[in-house]
């Protein structure tokens, strides 16, 4: 193998590594995104503030039923949290008011979630790093030739 050429295998493989980490996450967030495709009513049972990192999540216990059975949960809600600890209180208050909904998946319904996002981010991270790699994989192959 010719020195430039095992320069590029490197390259390419370099670039494989993240965008098939984030290919791997975007895939796995999508696959619960699509199973958790029923709702059913919330019953908050209690909401805890806990501090990560200096930003302050919300999570909530709920419980709900299905076909008669009854299940439980919890979720930690998602981005963006709260800066300090009076601004969750208060944004509590106000969601302690509002019904929510249970999203769940009809075959196994202990996965179940507050909410139902799909995973944007993660997905835009994947294409990114194909992006990156497509263009070393097309252009930098004449730069790799002249060195």
């Amino acid at each position: 193998m010719k020195r430039q050429d095992f320069f590029f295998a490197c390259l390419v493989l370099a670039g494989l590594i993240p965008a098939g980490y984030f290919s791997i996450l975007a895939a796995s967030s999508i696959a619960d995104y699509c199973s958790r495709s029923e709702s059913a009513e919330a019953r908050i049972l209690r909401w805890e503030i806990n501090e990560m990192k200096g930003k302050y999540p919300i999570k909530g216990y709920y419980s709900f039923e299905v076909k008669g059975a009854a299940w439980s949960g919890s979720t930690r809600l998602g981005e963006p949290w709260h800066l300090n600890e009076p601004a969750a209180i208060a944004s509590l208050q106000e969601m302690a008011k509002r019904k929510w909904a249970v999203w769940y998946d009809p075959a196994n319904p202990s996965l179940s979630s507050l909410e139902k996002n799909f995973p944007y981010g993660l997905a835009a991270r994947a294409l990114t790093c194909y992006g990156v790699l497509a263009y070393f994989a097309l252009f930098a192959r004449k730069f790799i030739r002249n060195i």
